[in-house]
């Protein structure tokens, strides 16, 4: 066993987890080629569950069992709610559930933030901390699997869904390595039925889906890491100019758009590879003439499960909605990150939605509205700490003559948001039609091109790309 460990860690060094790099399309094209060279749906449901390990494990093979205990979990608590009539014991079950996926959820993700509260508070008053000699790792996902699990074991509770007999079935639903990471948070009656419909592969679904990876790789390296170094550049400036300072919030604003999109078209993309569609998680937010509305456009799968697992079972608009928004949203940002800035972002989303609905505006002026509020408020979420969001902020009201060094920045950040807006529109209505399009003896040349410039983004940003944002959750 020592003997083989050093090697797994060596091949999780060439096969790293990220979707922007070769070696993850090189196990996305061999799990592709095998996946449909199987001949039965069952075997091929239990090759992707082998993939997904791989996929998680390569990671850190550790943490795979925080994945397996939850599932486990779930899967025999949902299956005990089903058997029992009893209110008390499915309540039990439930709480069960509940209690062991938020656990170590809590646990790994806002441990660190305890402690350095506790700490902090204590030598206020005098007193020593508490000596914790390492920072725990976030375990990869944990965020979106434990919404995944929990969600399926209320819903069977609630009886919306029968709880699924085979245990390696429900795995399969929790571990399917394109969503497992960072989404979209799959609902049981969507994604699950998909995994035993008999599919043929098809070329064009084929195509759709290489074009799909192709574009938010190319998105990701192009747009949204260039708007990363930007901002990285203007974030850690001491002083800035108000046209710095708008730079710098449109140069974020726009980069997260990019980066949550692009990883949105990659995973889909390598889903639909399977002939297995993931739920639309991203349509066009800053179009948004409301805040509600560009919850309902961000990630899309996460608002909802906020709207129906916290927000509606508080009483939803029906009683105490203002408290019920401004707590479901605060809860939201704690999700997000352990730290006192995501508290105040969710917060302050809070406080959007229940000004937009008092104080409804004429769609033309909620539309400039929801975009410059929800830009401003990313300067809470990219802040290192409260004293960076407070420059950050100042710096948009210093109206002084910016540095002529530093018109570097205004000018990628106005190109690469007209290059976003312009992409966005092109992809979003005209891109399916032009491959449609095109006359059919082109078929076998429409995914050459594609799968060239995929692989030659993928190669040309290897060195240079970032994580996901998302990631980090």
């Amino acid at each position: 066993m020592k003997r083989i460990l050093p090697q797994f860690l060596i091949l999780a060094y060439y096969f790293p987890v990220s979707f922007t790099v070769p070696q993850y399309y090189a196990l996305l094209i061999f799990s592709f080629l095998v996946y449909w060279l199987i001949p039965t749906q069952l075997i091929r449901r239990r090759f992707l569950v082998v993939v997904s390990f791989f996929f998680y494990a390569l990671w850190n093979y550790r943490f795979f069992s925080l994945l397996l205990i939850s599932a486990s979990t779930d899967y025999l608590m949902a299956k005990l709610i089903a058997k029992r009539e009893e209110p008390r014991l499915r309540k039990l079950f439930l709480a069960i559930t509940i209690a062991v996926n938020f656990g170590l959820l809590g646990y790994f993700k806002y441990f660190n933030l305890l402690v350095d509260s506790v700490n902090f508070a204590a030598h206020g008053v005098g007193l020593g901390g508490f000596n914790v000699a390492t920072k725990l790792i976030l375990p990869l996902g944990i965020s979106f699997y434990t919404f995944h699990t929990v969600s399926y074991t209320i819903d069977v509770y609630n009886k919306k869904v029968d709880p699924i007999t085979n245990f390696w079935d429900y795995f399969l639903f929790v571990c399917y390595f394109p969503q497992l990471v960072a989404g979209p948070i799959a609902r049981v009656n969507l994604l699950y039925p998909q995994f035993f419909q008999k599919k043929e592969l098809e070329f064009q679904r084929t195509v759709d889906a290489i074009l799909m990876i192709c574009f938010g790789v190319m998105m990701k390296l192009l747009i949204a890491d260039t708007l990363g170094a930007v901002t990285d550049f203007l974030y850690a400036k001491s002083e800035l100019s108000a046209a710095l300072g708008w730079a710098a919030v449109f140069s974020f604003g726009y980069q997260i758009y990019v980066d949550f999109w692009s990883y949105t078209l990659i995973a889909r993309g390598s889903s639909r590879l399977f002939g297995i569609e993931l739920n639309p998680n991203f349509e066009q937010p800053y179009l948004a003439t409301s805040p509600s509305e560009f919850w309902r456009r961000w990630h899309m799968s996460l608002s909802s499960w906020f709207r129906d697992y916290v927000y509606i079972p508080l009483g939803g608009n029906r009683v105490h909605a203002v408290r019920n928004l401004l707590f479901t949203m605060t809860l939201a940002g704690l999700w997000h990150g352990s730290s006192i800035l995501f508290v105040l972002w969710g917060f302050y989303h809070g406080v959007l939605l229940v000004i937009s609905r008092k104080f409804p505006l004429p769609k033309p002026v909620s539309f400039v509205a929801t975009f410059l509020c929800v830009n401003l408020g990313w300067i809470l979420f990219r802040s290192q700490s409260l004293e960076q969001a407070g420059k950050m902020f100042r710096s948009l009201v210093q109206f002084t003559a910016p540095d002529p060094t530093l018109r570097t920045p205004i000018f990628l950040t106005v190109v690469a948001i007209g290059i976003t807006v312009s992409a966005d529109l092109w992809f979003q209505f005209h891109s399916r039609k032009f491959f449609v399009a095109l006359p059919g003896h082109f078929n076998y040349a429409k995914l050459s091109v594609a799968s060239a410039l995929l692989m030659l983004a993928v190669y040309l940003g290897e060195s240079s790309a970032t994580p996901f944002i998302y990631f980090n959750f």
